[in-house]
């Protein structure tokens, strides 16, 4: 017969097949996963946050990544905090071939526009569902990724601070049909191609993928200190940096000196003054640099501030080599946190303008005594007008500090009744324009501006005149006092009325304006102010220059002044325009087209914000030569009278001695004995 027997081997042949999936542990490998560029190239190279890459570097960064890296063989990324990439690595065929077609499926050749997409599965996965969550919540975050695996992620910190993340993929692809034909779908991708490479995949055990998220933890310490150390290398410099242009730009000369009188260190201006330049006096003892005597003066002051916890003060007449110079100084001690003397600080300024200034300010004081008499004579004179400064005592008292004498003329007050009652001028400016003044007041005090406005007033006869205001306020003894002007503006208002009425008419008369511009005697021109040419000439220019108007308007117009008066005229031009004067005044002299210079005068009414300039000129070359005849005249008969004073006192002298002579026989001839 036949014996046979069974024993239930499962157990084992699972545990045979668990055994398989760990073989590839026994088996030699390389170190580290090969960092390859994708088809589509470095992403490392649109990171423009920089912070982690440019800090730790791209190889110390994939030395890192690839350490942990090595025991998945999966995919790792480290994220700035803005998304760019510092680091990403695909090391597994199913992670790069799971990469690459989910790149595919992005529209754009351009990877930052391919990675804004949202159709990047893997990048979306890598960094919109785990690391930015990782960086947001601070704290780790463990999801599933559309490839199939999961992603690990946690924040990098620097400072306190999270600065980005980093993260792998781990985890078996899945075997599933189903779930494969779900990612087949998804990425576009062939079912048998994914079949494939999950059964090529070698399975790690989870100790492994424990192990590996200690080191993720270690490695993004790692970063973070890196990239701290970098930062505060950078900030030292940076400070470094900072305290050199400050000590080199200060514009004061700085000093330091060890309490043994040792020169530590000057600044340019420090050196400059003492004739030399910083890396002369280094090292050296005062008593190198100066005389005997005065090297143990500033040692006993060094020794003063080593002794002291004030800063010290001085005020010198220092001889140096060349020349002597007034210096304010300062020596303050510099201690360390242990309260240690590291040296004596000497900061000096040189006061030698000031100490000459003082004398021009007295000078100044008695100029500006004198000007002020002048001013109080020229505001006694100011016909049309007068000038004050008034005090705001409150939102509705006011009271003039000073008014001047023509109060009496617009107000029919005088000087002191002003003064005690500043309704007498307040009182008679017109109701319907009160409003439109206080508004504007109000605005000029909140911004401390020129205060300016027009205004009707009732005159003493009691008739109406428009006066213009100017004011300036400022804060005397914190109250708020407008020096200002008042003008009598009432002809101008006639003459701005008949203006419009002119202009309104010249609106309906353009043609007649137009006619007068070509017919005018006057050189009539609009100029542009920036090329400095022509934009428009009246054919008065053609008779007086002899050019034709393309001439004239194919060349700057400087081109056409005589060269003696080409700086002249640009800045009188230039100061005026500065000023804000609506209407300028200046002469030169114009070539004519024949060779010979002509001069003309010129109105010119700019208009800086067109950037052009109306202008009227008048030849008045005939004027000037008569002008110069008219001197040779005064010259001749200033000459001619000369003479003849002359010959006067000659002939005076002539007649008087024989006339001497006969007054003289004509009194003997009165003695009776002769």
């Amino acid at each position: 017969g036949t014996l046979s027997s069974g024993q239930d081997i499962t157990e084992h042949k699972q545990a045979e097949s668990e055994l398989k999936k760990i073989e590839w542990l026994l088996k030699p490998r390389k170190a580290k996963p090969e960092v390859k560029i994708p088809d589509y190239g470095d992403l490392t190279l649109i990171n423009h946050e920089r912070t982690i890459l440019d800090s730790v570097g791209k190889e110390v960064l994939n030395g890192i990544v690839s350490d942990y890296l090595s025991m998945l063989e999966t995919s790792a990324a480290v994220y700035e905090k803005n998304g760019d990439y510092a680091v990403g690595i695909f090391s597994s065929e199913w992670c790069q071939f799971m990469d690459c077609s989910s790149r595919a499926l992005c529209e754009s050749k351009n990877n930052k526009k391919a990675l804004e997409s949202g159709s990047w599965l893997c990048h979306e996965s890598c960094w919109a569902d785990a690391s930015i969550r990782s960086i947001k919540t601070n704290e780790a975050v463990d999801i599933e990724c559309n490839g199939g695996l999961h992603i690990y992620a946690i924040p990098i910190k620097a400072n306190n601070e999270v600065i980005g993340a980093i993260n792998f993929g781990y985890g078996n692809p899945p075997t599933d049909e189903d779930k494969l034909k779900e990612i087949a779908a998804k990425y576009k991708v062939p079912l048998d191609k994914l079949k494939d490479l999950a059964q090529s995949y070698e399975t790690r055990p989870a100790f492994i993928i424990d192990i590996a998220k200690e080191k993720l933890e270690t490695s993004a310490r790692l970063i973070g200190n890196i990239v701290e150390r970098k930062l505060t290398e950078k900030a030292f410099r940076e400070s470094e940096e900072k305290y050199r242009l400050l000590h080199e730009n200060a514009g004061l000369g700085i000093g330091y000196l060890n309490p043994e009188g040792i020169v530590l260190s000057f600044n340019t201006i420090a050196a400059n003054d003492m004739n030399g330049v910083p890396e002369d006096f280094t090292g050296k003892s005062i008593f190198d640099l100066y005389p005997k005597d005065a090297a143990s003066f500033y040692y006993e002051r060094l020794q003063k501030a080593v002794n002291s916890d004030q800063i010290e003060v001085y005020e010198d007449f220092v001889q140096l080599p060349g020349q002597g110079k007034w210096f304010l100084s300062t020596y303050t001690k510099i201690v360390d946190s242990q309260n240690t003397i590291l040296g004596i600080q000497i900061i000096s300024q040189d006061i030698t303008k000031i100490k000459q200034s003082e004398i021009e300010l007295i000078e100044a004081k008695e100029k500006a005594e004198e000007s002020e008499r002048q001013l109080k004579l020229i505001a006694d004179n100011f016909v049309n007008g007068m000038i004050y400064q008034v005090a705001m005592l409150d939102e509705d008292r006011r009271q003039f500090n000073y008014i001047s004498q023509n109060v009496n003329k617009l107000y029919g007050c005088t000087v002191e009744e002003a003064k005690e009652d500043a309704n007498l001028i307040y009182g008679k400016l017109h109701p319907d324009d009160i409003g439109g003044l206080i508004e504007k007041e109000k605005e000029a005090l909140k911004n401390m501006s020129v205060f300016e406005t027009e205004s009707r007033v009732f005159t003493p006869d009691g008739n109406i005149r428009w006066a213009y205001y100017i004011s300036q306020p400022r804060i005397i003894n914190g109250i708020v006092c407008w020096d200002g002007v008042e003008v009598d503006i009432t002809e101008r208002k006639k003459m701005e009325l008949e203006l419009l009425k002119a202009k309104e008419k010249a609106e309906e008369s353009e043609e007649k304006f137009s006619t007068i511009f070509n017919m005018s005697s006057s050189m009539i021109c609009v100029a542009d102010i920036n090329t400095a040419t022509f934009k428009f000439l009246n054919p008065a220019f053609k008779k007086v220059l002899g050019y034709e108007e393309k001439e004239l308007l194919s060349k700057p117009f400087l081109d056409f002044i005589h060269p003696d008066d080409v700086r002249s005229t640009i800045d009188v031009i230039e100061k005026q325009l500065k000023a804000g004067i609506p209407q300028i005044y200046f002469e030169n002299r114009y070539k004519r087209k024949d060779g010979n210079y002509c001069y003309l005068t010129w109105n010119s009414f700019p208009l800086p914000e067109k950037g052009i300039t109306y202008a009227i000129a008048h030849d008045i070359t005939e004027q000037k030569k008569i002008e110069k005849e008219l001197i040779k005249a005064k010259e001749k008969a200033e000459e001619s009278d000369r003479l003849k004073s002359a010959f006067l006192s000659n002939m005076s002298h002539e007649i008087r001695t024989p006339m001497n002579g006969i007054l003289g026989f004509s009194t003997l001839l009165k003695e009776p004995k002769l």
